[in-house]
């Protein structure tokens, strides 16, 4: 019981320790919220840019002119395309990593709350106990069944006798 009661408190303890830190994980949750969207700020403007088509014949008099420089534009927008769709996986791989985190938290205090292993050995024992004690208490009671019936036994017997030697002294 005094283990158990203990346990309680480490329990509590830890819960303490762990509620202690939670303003400090809101201003780090609100500062990687913030940096997030700026990051998905630029991913759209980025986007936008690329998206966003030059004057067609300027392309036309840049590829004929400077065949290098306008090779050197289309490779920057391929790039960045690559770019612009790779930063969007790793955002999607992020928020699934983030969701997979927090179901880890989850079961981990599930698991908490689980008796473990040793509590479980103990309630066997305990259990063990009680049957034994349940075996002595049924043998305790048919032995005073037994000790009943002898009493009432010697018990009549006791009265007849009285009975006989009521009779003797009256004759």
């Amino acid at each position: 019981m005094k283990k158990n009661i203990v346990d309680v408190y480490d329990q509590i303890d830890i819960a303490r320790d762990k509620v202690s830190i939670i303003p400090e994980l809101k201003r780090e949750k609100i500062r990687l919220e913030s940096e997030l969207n700026k990051l998905e700020i630029k991913s759209r403007a980025l986007s936008d840019d690329c998206n966003v088509k030059i004057n067609i014949h300027n392309y036309n008099n840049l590829m004929k002119t400077k065949p290098d420089i306008y090779e050197k534009i289309r490779k920057i927008q391929v790039l960045s395309k690559k770019l612009i769709a790779k930063s969007e996986e790793v955002n999607l791989k992020d928020k699934l990593i983030q969701e997979k985190e927090k179901l880890y938290i989850d079961l981990k205090k599930i698991v908490a709350r689980e008796p473990r292993e040793e509590v479980l050995d103990q309630l066997e024992v305990f259990e063990g106990k009680i049957k034994d004690y349940k075996k002595q208490i049924k043998l305790m009671e048919d032995d005073l069944e037994l000790e009943r019936t002898k009493y009432e036994s010697y018990k009549y017997e006791h009265q007849g006798i009285n009975e006989e030697l009521q009779s003797l002294k009256s004759d």
